[in-house]
């Protein structure tokens, strides 16, 4: 009975922004492959890494693949327990958070756990002659350890009253991008189906991996403008990053914009969760013009990213063009269209 309710929650919770999921998938597709229709085993084997959480029906399978393999769908399921618990987040897109519900609690954690290993039993079982099967375990692995590395640098960085916030910048915020959103949202699924195809070459990893960085850091700022400016009907949460003192991109931004005044401002409403700290907090960004910065910024990324992806050689533009678009249409709601 555990085992169903658990798998059902992190699929839910992980399904957030499923247009660019599927964008994802479909480029990984388009790199095994292009316009070449995939072998079902390798068709499957892309729902092992952590973006692509669609849940996989029986009757959808192809024959060969058993119904286990639902649970492959679910590793972002595993990041998500373990972040909101650590967080004490209540929320995720708008569900639960899953070590909130009745008889949960800390039991989460073994729970998180369980999904992990579920991964690595479903890969080795059906996996393990594929001539890719060490490096996708490598990867699978990797993709985990980068975003355990994140959580890690997301919990020592954030505000604690002990001068944390004196270090927030846009480096920081930066690394911390790069180590979680960028390899598994975006990296992993799409070097999982190079090494399916054969590709393992350094040089198209590299510019793969510098690839999903762009789009990952613009993926986090988007992220980080939905959690301040956006109803929490659309975007699940309700200015979390301030209540719990994150290294947002609009915190960082403000900081740089602020003047001594402003900045202690900031330093004393930041990272408490009280309504009325908040709304200074809120108040001191609209005095700062950070959402305007914000959304210039992400206009300015968006034609830049695009811009890289025209001019590169190593990969398919028209899949990483869709999705850069995938990204921006749910997340980015301002009112100038961007370009």
């Amino acid at each position: 009975m555990w085992a169903p309710m658990l798998s059902s929650s992190a699929a839910a919770q992980g399904r957030a922004f499923v247009g660019v999921l599927r964008a994802v998938h479909g480029t990984a597709a388009q790199l095994i492959a292009p316009g070449k229709q995939l072998a079902a085993d390798r068709r499957e084997l892309l729902a092992f890494f952590p973006t692509l959480v669609e849940d996989v029906k029986a009757d959808s399978l192809p024959v060969g693949i058993p119904s286990e393999t639902e649970w492959i769908g679910k590793l972002q399921g595993y990041i998500v327990i373990a972040d909101d618990l650590v967080d004490g987040a209540e929320l995720r897109r708008g569900l639960p958070a899953w070590h909130t519900l009745p008889g949960v609690g800390l039991h989460a954690i073994n729970d998180a756990f369980i999904i992990h290993m579920a991964m690595n039993k479903v890969l080795h079982r059906y996996f393990r002659t594929e001539p890719s099967y060490v490096r996708l375990f490598e990867l699978l692995n990797e993709t985990i350890f980068y975003a355990v590395i994140s959580q890690n640098y997301e919990c020592h960085n954030g505000f604690t009253g002990e001068g944390r916030f004196d270090a927030f910048d846009h480096a920081m915020h930066a690394a911390q991008a790069r180590f979680k959103i960028s390899h598994y949202s975006f990296y992993s699924p799409l070097a999982a189906a190079m090494h399916l195809a054969g590709l393992s070459d350094s040089g198209r990893h590299e510019a793969l991996w510098r690839m999903a960085q762009d789009i990952g850091m613009l993926f986090t700022v988007q992220d980080d403008y939905s959690d301040c400016y956006e109803p929490e009907s659309l975007s699940g949460k309700s200015r979390c990053d301030i209540r719990n003192g994150k290294c947002s991109w609009l915190v960082v931004e403000a900081k740089r914009r602020a003047n001594d005044k402003q900045r202690a401002l900031l330093k004393e409403n930041y990272g408490v969760d009280d309504a009325e700290k908040v709304a200074a907090v809120m108040e001191l960004y609209a005095e700062l013009g950070v959402e305007e910065a914000a959304q210039d910024w992400m206009r300015s990324e968006y034609s830049r990213i695009s811009e890289v992806i025209r001019r590169q050689r190593d990969l398919p533009p028209d899949a990483l063009h869709y999705i850069l678009d995938a990204i921006r249409q749910p997340l980015l709601r301002v009112e100038e269209p961007l370009p």
